[in-house]
Formats: structure tokens, sequence, C-alpha cells
């Protein structure tokens, strides 16, 4: 697990987390941990963010951009299913997915360097969400040795 290296997708404001999963990577002797801001979609929208829908299902949203100083950005999405639309969720669900989004371009950029990077969300070992943690991490033992 050593030259195995971790991306920890974990929104600011959530240190705990990002506290529990390094400990977590750390029993399992993985110490290459980078921390991959998470999108706050839900900041996004408070911070002056405007929907409009322009078709069935399908959503302009326009926001301050978080990577670019005074600049603003346009998405157009299809939110899921499970989303309301038009409501905070829609935006917590566009902020996950500009986030994994952010983790996928880390790793292509990286991956010929390390060979094997695991993306994790920062509550991916929770008992709660995640029970079957406990067999996971034990796999993930086996296939690295």
């Amino acid at each position: 697990m050593q030259g195995l290296k971790c991306l920890v997708i974990n929104l600011e404001r959530d240190e705990n987390r990002l506290s529990s999963i390094k400990s977590v990577m750390g029993t399992l002797g993985c110490k290459k941990n980078q921390r991959i801001p998470a999108i706050d979609g839900r900041a996004l929208l408070l911070g002056g963010g405007r929907a409009r829908k322009i078709g069935a299902m399908k959503w302009r949203l326009t926001y301050d951009a978080y990577d670019i100083p005074g600049g603003r950005t346009t998405h157009v999405i299809r939110p899921g299913h499970l989303s309301k639309v038009g409501a905070t969720d829609m935006w917590s669900q566009h902020g996950c997915a500009m986030s994994r989004k952010n983790a996928l371009l880390t790793v292509s950029a990286s991956i010929d360097k390390c060979g094997y990077i695991l993306v994790l969300e920062d509550d991916a070992m929770q008992g709660k969400i995640c029970p079957s943690g406990p067999k996971f991490l034990g796999e993930l033992r086996f296939a690295q040795s």
C-alpha cells in the first residue's frame, strides 16, 4: 500500500471527516494522501448563483467562478431524478459532479507517476454510510499484496 496514492474529496468545512479518512488510510500504510477540495454547490447558489430552465429537465447554472477570481461561469446540467429541480439539491449535485471532475483531472495528470490512485469521498469509510467498509479495506489490502 505504500506506493498507492489516495485522493480524498473533502469540503473545506469538514476537517473532521478529512482527519478520519486519513487515519483509516494510515492504518493501511497509505501515506501518499492528497486532499481534493470539494466544491460546495450550496455555496455557489448562496453566493449569487442563478438557475434558468432551458428545456425539459435541462438547466443553465451561472455562478461566481471558484477557480477564476472575479469571473463567472456557466454550466448546462440535467439534474438527476433524486434532485428537486431548481432547489438547493440541484446545486449540491452540481458541486459534487464538479468535485469528482476535478479529482479525475488530478488522476489523469499524475497517473503515469503513480501507477495506482485511489479516489475516495471523505465519508467513504463511515459505518452508517459504508457498512461494508471493513470488508473493502480487507480486499484492498489483499489486492495490494
